[in-house]
Parts: C-alpha cells; sequence; structure tokens
C-alpha cells in the first residue's frame, strides 16, 4: 500500500515467484507491532550492536522480547511515522519483512502526514498507551540491558545526526528510515528493495531527500535502490561491535 501526493491510499504492492507464495507489501495495522516486535527481536538477537546493548538478551529474552514489542507499538502510534509490513498472501497475519518511516520537519509534506494519522481511534490508542508503556518498560523491559552502553549509543547517534544532518538546513524536511528488516528465511526475494520503494515513492512526490542510517551489509541493497554514502559514523567507546560501524545514506531523488 502506498500514498500519493494527497495522502490518499493506493493499492498494494505485490512481489510474485512462481515457485513460492506471493509476498504483498502493504500498510502496518496496530495488531501488525506485535509481531514486528518479535521479527526485530529475533532477527537482531546475537549481532554485535544488541550484544553490545543487551548483553542479557537471551538470559532475559522475555524481557528483550517485550522491549521491541513496546518500541515497535510506539512506532506504529506515532503520528509522524508510517510503517509498512511485507506477508505472505496465504498467511497474512504474519510480518516476514517490515520498514518504519518518519517524516520529519514542519513543510507542507510533514503536515500532510501528519493529519492524515489524527483519526480518533488512532489518537485514543495513542493516549491509552501512553499510560500504560511507562509501566511496562519500568517493571519488565530493562533486564536486558545495559544502561551505560544504550546512554553512550545515544550519545552518538545525536551527535551524528547533528553533524551530519542537522548542519545542513536542506535536509530538515526528509523522509527518515528508522529500520528495514527482513526475515533471514525471505531474503534474497527483493523484499528489502520493495519496502524500501514505498518510502522513496513519497519522497518523489514530496520533492524531499531520504535519510537512514546502515550497517555495512545493507550497502548493496541500499546502493541499489538510489541511496549515496555522506559519512561515516565515528565508532562507539569500550568494546567496540563490529555491527556499529555504519554509515549515514540519504537518497537524492
Amino acid at each position: 500500500m502506498s500514498l500519493t501526493a494527497a495522502g490518499k491510499t493506493s493499492t498494494q504492492t505485490t512481489l510474485t515467484d512462481n515457485t513460492k507464495p506471493k509476498v504483498i507489501i502493504r500498510e502496518a495495522r496496530i495488531r501488525d507491532a506485535w509481531q514486528i516486535g518479535y521479527l526485530s527481536a529475533t532477527t537482531y538477537l546475537g549481532t554485535d550492536l544488541f550484544k553490545y546493548l543487551t548483553p542479557k538478551a537471551e538470559e532475559h529474552f522475555g524481557a528483550y522480547l517485550l522491549n521491541n514489542r513496546v518500541r515497535a507499538i510506539n512506532r506504529v502510534l506515532n503520528h509522524r511515522n508510517i510503517t509498512f509490513v511485507a506477508v505472505e498472501e496465504t498467511n497474512p497475519g504474519r510480518a516476514v519483512g517490515y520498514t518504519i518511516l518518519t517524516r520529519l520537519g514542519d513543510d507542507e509534506g510533514a503536515q500532510r502526514q501528519i493529519a492524515s494519522r489524527k483519526r480518533w481511534w488512532l489518537t485514543l490508542a495513542a493516549w491509552i498507551w501512553s499510560y500504560f508503556m511507562p509501566l511496562i518498560t519500568k517493571l519488565y523491559t530493562g533486564k536486558a540491558d545495559d544502561p551505560e552502553h544504550i546512554a553512550e549509543f545515544l550519545r552518538v547517534a545525536d551527535l551524528e545526526e547533528k553533524t551530519h544532518f542537522a548542519s545542513r538546513p536542506e535536509l530538515a524536511n526528509r523522509w527518515y528510515v528508522q529500520s528495514c528488516v527482513v526475515s533471514k528465511e525471505f531474503q534474497g526475494r527483493k523484499i528489502g528493495k520493495a519496502l524500501m520503494g514505498e518510502v522513496t515513492k513519497r519522497a518523489q512526490a514530496e520533492g524531499v531527500c531520504v535519510g537512514l542510517e546502515a550497517s555495512a551489509p545493507g550497502e548493496m541493497m541500499y546502493r541499489s535502490v538510489g541511496f549515496e554514502l555522506i559519512a561515516r559514523f565515528q565508532p562507539l567507546k569500550g568494546r567496540l561491535p563490529r555491527y556499529f560501524q555504519k554509515n549515514a545514506w540519504e537518497a537524492i531523488l
């Protein structure tokens, strides 16, 4: 599913492979957030960055999984965000990939995105969730984390944002890709490209660019859909997870 320049819903995107069930790209629903959180947790478990941020994830997998699900719900409910999931036509309730996009800035495109999400039921859901989320986070989700490493990660991320994006006024209004994940067993079927196509269509219609940060394994895919490397991030202090040797990318559309 995609949005036109006017913010209206258009048709779903379908990926066809005659030997396998069709994969459909559609806009996520609130109930998809639970599955998105699971996909995020299982995909990143064991990677260097998540070993750094959540060293006790395997020991406290329930807390680690819940944290991912809480984060997914927050993102799906955010008025600036739009989330897409990839699902098999034969199993539409199971996300096999997803991307979460944020519209930054205050231009007409950003205001249109925010307005398109201000439905009464979505606002009510976000309001109810805002009361439960802090309690859930405090009681259940911190057991797998390393607070010092998370603080260092956020420090570096904030510094890189200011250095590579905030310092360039022309990038104030842009789409930002928070994450793009495809389940391992579904990789190689161009699902990532199809998910990224949803944001590039919006950016082209609005005349803005797309920004993201990515690890080295994603370089080929991002280059193939039009992204250019603009900077290399500084490493974290202390233990340096290879996963965090990330790069800042933008698509000039």
